[in-house]
């Protein structure tokens, strides 16, 4: 498959969820806060197909640009798209409240193929994130938020 295709079919992808309606939903049950979804998923300039290495163990602060996410979320609703040449174990990108605790793992399973991988993430004190490269370099890397859970 042809990075021209790949862009292509994330192009397709990302028009049908819009098509699929996805709306800002809020749920209030009573003062704990709730889940709000995005109307679009947010994500980085850094983190949408760029090439990763193991030296890309980061911590994003989601209250800042882009993500503007408010501060002291307990949780993200996360997407994590890895693609690379070679399979194995060793090869993952994770993501979770700490650079020790990581709780979406992302593998590559297919070589060349992209590799979806959701889940609920929950954030450090803050309401911030730590991502994560391990094994070897990523070919490409992507990453969107959907929706947070409030405090």
């Amino acid at each position: 498959m042809t990075d021209d295709s790949l862009v292509k079919m994330m192009a397709r992808l990302d028009a049908l969820e819009k098509r699929l309606g996805r709306q800002e939903i809020r749920e209030k049950p009573g003062s704990e806060g709730g889940w709000t979804f995005l109307d679009a998923a947010v994500t980085h300039s850094s983190w949408d197909g760029d090439t990763k290495d193991i030296a890309h163990s980061v911590l994003f602060d989601l209250s800042a640009s882009p993500w503007n996410l408010p501060a002291g979320i307990r949780a993200v609703l996360a997407r994590l798209v890895i693609q690379d040449n070679a399979t194995g174990d060793a090869r993952y990108v994770a993501i979770g409240p700490s650079s020790s605790y990581q709780t979406l793992v992302a593998r590559v399973l297919t070589q060349d193929m992209l590799n979806e991988f959701y889940g609920v993430v929950p954030c450090d004190a803050n309401g911030d994130l730590y991502i994560k490269v391990g094994g070897d370099n990523i070919d490409k890397v992507y990453l969107f938020i959907y929706g947070y859970l409030e405090a």
